[in-house]
């Protein structure tokens, strides 16, 4: 009876994803239907201050990254292209 249950509950299954037209390539299609988003860098070398930082961000400039370069700092900053 166990065998008999596991054959009709696998044949159900067949059976919905047929009605429905399962497709095998579906999260292919979706991989490839999906915009990928594509970045603008700007490294900005020196000291930065607040209000640089604040016109950055008004302007879509994010934070990514901040790291020493010779002596001082350098921020690197990424936003989206349209």
């Amino acid at each position: 009876m166990r065998n008999g249950s596991t054959a009709a509950i696998a044949f159900m299954a067949l059976a919905v994803l047929i009605v429905m037209g399962y497709n095998h390539d579906t999260s292919a299609q979706q991989l490839s239907a999906a915009k990928l988003q594509h970045w603008k860098y700007k490294a900005v070398d020196g000291l930065v201050d607040v209000d640089q930082f604040n016109d950055l961000g008004g302007e879509g400039w994010e934070l990514v990254t901040v790291h020493p370069l010779g002596g001082s700092l350098q921020a690197v900053f990424k936003k989206p292209i349209n």
